[in-house]
């Protein structure tokens, strides 16, 4: 580039003279690399808002009572969730019932009008249900009639006439393994780390709140087979004695 300030401005033949050209509006390559950066700085900002949500969890609703307790209970779930209706989880351990008066009422006939289909533990389901669980882990009373009878409870039926719709949430055990079962606790087996899905079984699933993806895993205590009825369950890690390696559960 030649440049001269004035008229006055004499060069010699041949003398180059630099100068370096400013322009007051990027260039288009200028333009697009800081599009790109916003856009980059905008979707890493976005990916990482700050997320609360409530959790609530119980363990071993087993026992005596379960029907004078539930108004309580219930009540306290809803005051909860009210605080938080759009980021709120609920989650089970499990022993969500045992073998006992409600458990066997659930039979009666007088039930049909609540539950479709009457049969043992499904009231305590109902209930869970009800109350919004979102997932489960299997406890071991669960299994205490056998696996035949835990499918039996969970899994949906229809008669044509009548229809039970089991659980309406997964149940969870990521070292618990149906799908080799010669009973029907097989038949609701699903795929790990999928959407949760009602009457079924799986070591883990994804519950979306409030559009995100929260990934649940059960585990189960591998004395199942010193406590309840186990058939032909596969339990991982097999238990030496008393001892449990809690790495092997990992």
């Amino acid at each position: 580039v030649y440049a001269c300030a004035d008229s006055s401005c004499q060069l010699a033949p041949g003398e180059k003279v630099k100068a370096k050209v400013k322009f007051k509006r990027p260039t288009l390559r200028d333009f697009l690399k800081g599009k790109v950066k916003g856009l980059f700085q905008m979707t890493a900002t976005a990916q990482h808002q700050p997320f609360t949500m409530q959790l609530l969890h119980n363990a071993d609703v087993d026992g005596n009572g379960p029907l004078a307790n539930v108004r309580n209970f219930s009540g306290l779930l809803d005051k909860f969730r009210s605080e938080m209706p759009n980021n709120t989880l609920y989650l089970s351990s499990g022993d969500n019932w045992i073998p006992g008066p409600t458990y066997a009422a659930a039979a009666n006939e007088a039930l049909a009008t609540l539950l479709g289909i009457p049969g043992e533990g499904r009231g305590d389901v109902e209930m869970l249900n009800l109350m919004g669980v979102a997932a489960s882990a299997i406890g071991n009373h669960e299994l205490d009639a056998g696996l035949d009878t835990f499918a039996a409870i969970i899994g949906a039926e229809d008669t044509g006439t009548a229809q039970w719709s089991g659980a309406q949430f997964p149940y969870l055990s990521s070292n618990l393994d149906f799908s080799a079962s010669t009973t029907s606790a097989a038949a609701p087996v699903t795929a790990d780390a999928m959407p949760a899905k009602p009457n079924s079984i799986a070591r883990s699933v994804i519950v979306t709140v409030n559009d995100e993806r929260i990934g649940v895993v059960g585990a189960t205590t591998p004395k199942l087979a010193q406590i309840t009825s186990t058939d032909d369950l596969v339990i991982t890690p097999p238990l030496l004695g008393t001892d449990i390696d809690i790495n092997e559960m990992i």
